[in-house]
């Protein structure tokens, strides 16, 4: 049997856009996670199994964390202070020229307007 994760990160506030504050959530949790994940885990594969749908290999992200959501997650990292050190660039493939097969330098791409018809 091919064992099924779920990764949920629940944050504990939120991003009040229009103050661009961090709102934290006050008090304590409503449920114990380990409580709350083993529920979940059990009402999800239930209904899976109710509507016969096959069990997902992921769960995608969403809210700040998800990936189309960069302005977001950068006004969360301000508002918290948060400092991303820099990641490495990939090396760009080479291009050759199909004549003498020297590398070419890249000036710019052009895009064409393609016309629906």
């Amino acid at each position: 049997m091919v064992q099924q994760n779920i990764h949920v990160v629940i944050p504990g506030g939120g991003v009040n856009k229009s103050r661009r504050q961090w709102k934290k959530n006050k008090g304590k949790y409503l449920f114990n996670e380990k409580n709350l994940a083993k529920v979940f885990r059990a009402r999800f594969l239930e209904a899976l199994n109710e509507s016969k749908l096959p069990i997902p290999r992921k769960v995608r992200d969403y809210g700040f964390l998800h990936g189309n959501a960069k302005k977001l997650l950068s006004l969360v990292q301000l508002i918290l202070h948060v400092t991303i050190t820099g990641t490495q660039q990939r090396p760009r493939p080479v291009f050759k020229c199909p004549c003498c097969k020297t590398a070419m330098i890249i000036l710019g791409f052009r895009q064409f307007a393609w016309e629906s018809g």
